[in-house]
């Protein structure tokens, strides 16, 4: 509320939209007596109000989406795979379910049923990308482009995944004999699956690793940055969130790896000369460029025509589940792991953890 005195008489002041959707002020006389006045601005700013909604009240789910894509999805508010995921949750699901309809005909009831639909067809984690697109993209229709007095989408929430939780897969000893045998020194793969399998590091925090964020002697990698897909492959600070910026200690049969990769390193970048790409990467091409997990696609293939099963990321699953099962503390693996808590740790290797707490309950029998 904004009144002042000028004179006899107060003025207030009125607030709306214009055509361009531009936030604007307008000041009116009101009478000599300021209780009055005041009842004259809330009258004036509800019928502003109102005005502003109904205005507001052509504009389709389409043409905000649009708007939403083009304006407030940018990298200077998110991250590059977080655009990626919401631009696909749009595009492959928000579009296709509510396009023709008013922005301003969507429910928390008609997004709820929405999102309680997909569970049988999506996984939980697609949902909750969905749920989160929904949510950011519906506050800010409200709060910043006033198309809506409220979100419908501010209380929705993605539904329970019913199906009990899958065995994580990993590597048998077996698997990852036939791994190394497959992927020896001078592979392009040799280092990036040698320090996944030795760290327990995630695909993009390998190929973006460099050399400064290693510390040979603590045996210790710093890990804070992660490659990334937009046009091209790039790196991109900040991993997944902020508990995957960590310090990872790491086995001492990686030094000497690391050592030699150094090595070639000078030397691939005294036979290319001015056309090597000065990168740092620790897990560098030939040419010195990066390698991106598009490169890893061909190990995923492989370990299924080969193993029957598996992929990069079982590494790090193989990783997580060799370090529990040898007695190593949940949080350290968790946070070697750099999950948000050890709740995800804990749920996505609860296998292990029943196997432990059986041989717990076995020595238990024995002692007393």
């Amino acid at each position: 509320m904004s009144i002042r005195k000028r004179g006899d008489k107060y003025y207030y002041t009125v607030f709306y939209t214009d055509e361009r959707g531009v936030r604007r002020r307008v000041e009116r006389v009101g009478t000599d007596n300021l209780r009055d006045t005041k009842k004259l601005e809330r009258a004036a700013q509800a019928a502003a109000d109102r005005d502003r909604y109904q205005a507001s009240a052509s504009i389709t789910v389409d043409r905000f989406y649009e708007q939403w894509l083009e304006e407030a999805l940018t990298e200077n508010a998110f991250k590059v795979n977080t655009i990626r995921s919401y631009r696909a949750a749009v595009k492959n699901h928000i579009l296709p379910q509510f396009s023709g309809m008013k922005l301003q005909a969507l429910t928390p009831r008609l997004l709820q049923n929405f999102l309680n639909g997909l569970s049988s067809s999506l996984s939980s984690a697609s949902i909750r990308i969905i749920c989160s697109a929904l949510r950011t993209s519906l506050a800010y229709a409200a709060d910043i482009c006033e198309y809506i007095p409220d979100s419908p989408a501010s209380r929705i929430h993605a539904p329970r995944c019913q199906t009990a939780p899958e065995e994580t897969e990993i590597f048998s000893p077996e698997d990852i004999e036939a791994i190394f045998s497959r992927f020896k020194e001078g592979d392009p793969l040799f280092l990036l699956i040698r320090l996944a399998y030795y760290t327990g590091m995630r695909a993009g925090e390998c190929c973006a690793l460099q050399w400064p964020d290693v510390d040979l002697r603590r045996r210790e990698i710093y890990v804070h940055q992660t490659a990334v897909q937009d046009v091209s492959w790039t790196v991109q600070e900040l991993p997944k969130t902020r508990a995957s910026v960590r310090r990872v200690s790491f086995a001492a049969a990686l030094r000497p790896l690391l050592q030699e990769a150094r090595l070639r390193q000078r030397k691939d970048r005294f036979r290319y000369g001015r056309y090597y790409r000065e990168g740092n990467f620790v897990c560098a091409m030939e040419c010195g460029s990066m390698t991106t997990p598009n490169n890893v696609r061909y190990f995923n293939q492989w370990c299924k025509d080969a193993i029957g099963h598996g992929s990069f990321h079982t590494l790090r699953h193989t990783y997580a589940t060799m370090m529990l099962e040898a007695g190593a503390d949940l949080e350290l693996v968790s946070k070697q792991l750099g999950h948000s808590s050890l709740a995800v740790t804990a749920r996505v290797y609860s296998h292990v953890l029943d196997r432990r707490k059986k041989k717990l309950v076995s020595l238990m029998d024995k002692a007393l």
